[in-house]
């Protein structure tokens, strides 16, 4: 008995054997043993995921009916059993036509009957055969996903390009990043349903349904999974199935079919773009809501960091960066998807990986800024380089909070546009607004912020929108100025709102706005019923008051 194939000739004891006989017995076996080596079913699954089209296919033993009420993914049925021929499976193999280069796994319920079939396979050529330990018993004890769910359809990559114009359904290539960037289905977004680590390839159950769920909150939205192995396709349409999606369809052979067709293909992620230093310095004084993330490790960052930009370093686990904990940092101070993104970093890879993984989440307005840091710096932009002065510090919204509350004179300036500050989303209580829109502010913001406060040594808290940039550059023009305590919200007003800080909200009450001196003379020369109520003490209006003021004090 070897390896479950039970001998069914003579019984011939050793010791009537010459020892000649008895060595080429022994290496026959070990022989037979080396070319079809055991698998774990999670190792054969392993090499499924990370294979697209048909490299590796799954020959299944069982019978027809079994095979067609569950089977793996990947598989095909060839029935065998014991009491059949060894040629008769010979001849129904050879009638699928399969590339003596494709990876073969054996999978049965027996571990006899696998056996005499890899040896067999692989006397006729195949060189790639392994059997799975524990056969279909094992694969459904290990929970590993069956063939593609009742809950989705598979459909050919022209019937999929014929519907977009229809049922218009989202395209999703649930392919690595490092894969989808060599080319993929133009218009389709990059959401990986598997992750390479050290060698090995992991599952993304977590991450894949965490950004579907964000995107596509309604369950009956038409979603196209394309890219990647059958078994890899498989589990993705299974977690869609098990999540209550409704409406997934599956393309086998996925984008290599939809090339094949000539339909319309891209390289690059289709969500963000890549721009130089000088025209996202431009962007940064243009638009008030963009946000500029620096992406690089801790180490890199400390040398020095782009004026405005929020650090969001990669986390790494065993040498690969954790998408999940970048999106969930991300969108903790950028909620707002639709809002402009810049990313700096060192390494375009990592960048535009970086970018995928947002283009994923749903982020549509990205930017990559071309040559990175050092780029920046080349070109003469602002940028922070260290050692630095400490002036003007950088705090948590809960920090910023904490310190105007503590200290009575505590001036705290949002420097976010009119309309953001005025607008349904409110602003941090007790903020005046000093807008900060370009260069061309400087000395217009200066002097507002002398007349709030003319004490260069009073604590000052600048706080902007998502990002820092307006805020950190306001700070830079107060530290230059002369000013000793300047502080900026470093997440500005989105963290200070979803920490549930106090918010004034002007829109709603619209009894009670902050501006500055300036703007209030120009809203009294502009409104003719307009009224200047001084409520200081008498006195004090007696000995110097504005002009067209009355005193109520």
């Amino acid at each position: 008995y070897a390896r479950g194939l039970v001998w069914r000739g003579p019984v011939i004891t050793m010791a009537h054997c010459p020892l000649s006989i008895i060595l080429i017995f022994c290496v026959h076996i070990v022989i037979n043993v080396l070319s079809c080596p055991n698998i774990t079913v999670s190792e054969a699954y392993s090499v499924l995921i990370s294979t697209e089209g048909s490299a590796s296919v799954i020959l299944d033993l069982r019978a027809p009916t079994d095979f067609q009420q569950h089977s793996a993914p990947q598989s095909v049925n060839v029935y065998f059993h014991v009491q059949m021929n060894i040629s008769q499976f010979i001849s129904g193999f050879h009638n699928l036509k399969i590339d003596q280069s494709v990876r073969l796994f054996v999978l049965g319920n027996g571990d006899a009957v696998s056996t005499l079939v890899s040896e067999s396979l692989a006397n006729i050529g195949y060189s790639e055969v392994s059997i799975i330990i524990g056969g279909f018993e094992e694969w459904i004890l290990r929970g590993l996903p069956l063939s593609v769910m009742n809950c989705a359809v598979q459909a050919s990559a022209a019937a999929v390009y014929t519907s977009l114009n229809v049922s218009r359904p989202v395209l999703i290539d649930i392919r690595q990043y490092k894969e989808y960037i060599k080319g993929h289905a133009g218009g389709s977004i990059n959401n990986p349903a598997l992750e390479e680590v050290n060698g090995t390839f992991d599952l993304q159950t977590e991450t894949f349904m965490h950004n579907v769920a964000l995107q596509h909150p309604q369950r009956d939205e038409p979603l196209v999974l394309l890219g990647g192995s059958e078994a890899l396709l498989s589990a993705a349409s299974s977690w869609l199935c098990q999540a209550q999606y409704i409406n997934v369809t599956v393309v086998l052979n996925g984008f290599a079919e939809w090339k094949k067709a000539g339909f319309p293909t891209s390289e690059s992620a289709d969500c963000f773009v890549s721009r130089s230093a000088e025209q996202v310095f431009e962007l940064l004084h243009l638009l008030a809501d963009i946000s500029l993330i620096d992406f690089r490790p801790s180490p890199e960052s400390v040398k020095g960091y782009t004026l405005g930009s929020v650090s969001v370093s990669p986390v790494t686990y065993n040498g690969e960066v954790d998408s999940r904990m970048f999106l969930n940092s991300v969108s903790v101070f950028h909620p707002n998807k639709s809002a402009p993104v810049v990313l700096i970093g060192d390494n375009r890879t990592d960048v535009e990986e970086a970018a995928a993984w947002l283009c994923g989440a749903g982020y549509t307005n990205l930017t990559m800024v071309r040559g990175g840091f050092e780029g920046w710096v080349q070109d003469g932009l602002s940028a922070w380089l260290f050692p630095d002065n400490g002036c003007p510090a950088n705090a948590s919204a809960a920090q910023a909070h904490s310190l105007v509350s503590r200290v009575a004179e505590a001036l705290l300036i949002d420097v976010r546009t009119s309309t953001q500050y005025r607008g349904a989303g409110g602003y941090p209580a007790g903020a005046v607004n000093v807008p900060v829109l370009g260069n061309d502010r400087k000395d217009a913001f200066l002097a507002a912020v002398a007349e709030e406060q003319p004490d260069p040594h009073a604590v000052v808290v600048l706080i902007g929108a998502s990002g820092t940039w307006n805020a950190d550059t306001a700070g830079r023009w107060l530290c230059a100025a002369g000013y000793t305590n300047v502080t900026v919200a470093a997440r500005g007003f989105a963290e200070w709102k979803a920490r549930g800080l106090p918010v004034a909200d002007a829109a709603r009450s619209g009894c009670a706005v902050n501006r500055t001196a300036a703007e209030a003379q120009a809203l009294l020369g502009g409104a003719a019923e307009a009224m200047l109520i001084d409520v200081r003490a008498g006195a004090d209006f007696a000995a110097a008051g504005a002009v067209g003021s009355v005193s109520i004090p």
